[in-house]
Parts: C-alpha cells; sequence; structure tokens
C-alpha cells in the first residue's frame, strides 16, 4: 500500500526516514527491510526546497547521506524516488485518493478529533495513522490509530475498521514506523534535556565551596 504524510516537522520526517531508510538499522536487525512506500507529502512552511533540505541536513541524526532534488512546488526526489508535494492547509485540501495514498501518516498533532480525521476519508485515503494520542472514534468506520493509544484501545480501533489479514500487517508495520519516529523523538528531547544539564554542571558550581570569593 502507497502512503502519504500530512507534516514535515519533526514526526513526519522522521517517519518518512524510516520508512525511505533514513535511520541506520544493523544487518541483524529483523525490520530492516521493512519499508514503506511514500508517494506523497504535504507541509504547509517552507516549501518543497525547504523540506528537502531538512530532510537532509538533521542535527540530531546527522546527514541523510543520499540525492535531493527539488521540482519546483510539485514534488522532491529522494534517493531517485519521486514524491508529490503539497502545502494543503488541511487534510480536506489534499486530494489523497487522487494522489494514489491508501494510507496517510497525520503527523501535524493538528488534526485529533473525528470530524478533523473524516476529511482524509472524504478526499480518498483508506487509512489513517495519526503520531498523537486521539479520542477513540467510535463514528468512523475506517482505521485510526495511534501509536500511544492503549492496547485496548488498538483492539477496538482494529476490530472496527480491518476487514482483512493483510490489512491487518500492513497496518501493523505502518504503525512500527509511526512508533519509531516517536520513539525517536523521545530520544531526542532526552539527549536535549542531558545537554542543559551538562552544560548548566559547568556553569554553575556545585557546593560552596566551589564558589569563587567575591570581590
Amino acid at each position: 500500500m502507497r502512503v502519504g504524510i500530512n507534516g514535515m516537522g519533526r514526526m513526519g520526517r522522521l517517519a518518512l526516514r524510516a520508512a525511505m531508510g533514513g535511520v541506520h538499522r544493523p544487518a541483524d536487525d529483523p525490520r530492516r527491510d521493512n519499508r514503506l512506500d511514500v508517494v506523497h507529502v504535504n507541509e504547509i512552511k517552507g516549501g518543497a526546497a525547504a523540506t528537502a533540505h531538512l530532510l537532509e541536513f538533521d542535527s540530531i541524526h546527522g546527514r541523510w547521506h543520499s540525492s535531493f532534488e527539488v521540482d519546483g512546488e510539485r514534488g522532491m526526489a529522494v534517493g531517485g524516488k519521486y514524491l508529490g508535494f503539497s502545502a494543503g492547509a488541511s487534510p480536506g485540501d489534499v486530494a489523497w485518493g487522487d494522489l494514489g495514498c491508501d494510507i496517510v501518516l497525520e503527523c501535524t498533532g493538528k488534526f485529533l478529533k473525528p470530524e478533523q480525521l473524516n476529511s482524509y476519508f472524504q478526499r480518498g485515503a483508506k487509512r489513517v495513522i495519526v503520531a498523537a494520542p486521539v479520542p477513540i472514534p467510535n463514528s468512523i468506520s475506517s482505521l485510526i490509530v495511534s501509536p500511544f493509544a492503549s492496547a485496548t484501545a488498538s483492539r477496538r480501533l482494529q476490530s472496527a475498521g480491518v476487514q482483512s489479514p493483510s490489512s491487518v500487517s500492513v497496518a501493523t508495520l505502518t504503525v512500527r514506523v509511526a512508533a519509531g519516529a516517536a520513539g525517536a523523538a523521545a530520544q531526542e528531547r532526552r539527549a536535549a534535556d542531558r545537554m542543559r544539564t551538562s552544560a548548566r554542571d559547568r556553569m554553575v558550581p556545585r557546593t560552596l565551596d566551589e564558589r569563587p570569593p567575591r570581590r
């Protein structure tokens, strides 16, 4: 199934890196070849050129050593793989189905209510993976999954939306990618906290005896 990503901030970029091989995985990692076919991204800020630049250069994960080419505001190519690009302000502004997206990763963090998420289905998406906590959507028949949802909630969502074993496997794979991006973002926050703590320790004496004498 082909995937679209809405929102190319931290979560969206990490999901795309994980999906297309930008995240290093050891040779013995069973998930090494679990890549997704991303065909379209949507981001309202900066345009395609800025999105490509932020994908290539990451202050935490380093440079993504792949080729990047920008096709105006219509799309970009990452390692020869072409991705469509749009700058729709809301899910309903992008024709996900016409663009070939079966699954959309909702990574903006803005669209969490059932009536907002329903816009994806109205524009042709078959599944939506939300990279943020969401209420249990009883009114939407298609699958909506949050990687942070409880096990009970996930089972209820899957039983409401998934109709075949093949759909379950694709949904599970996609959730792992989104959850991996969420885990990477959490690691970044912990690393930043450690850097701030280290800098603070270097600047502030730990005991009164270590303070310089007053003049």
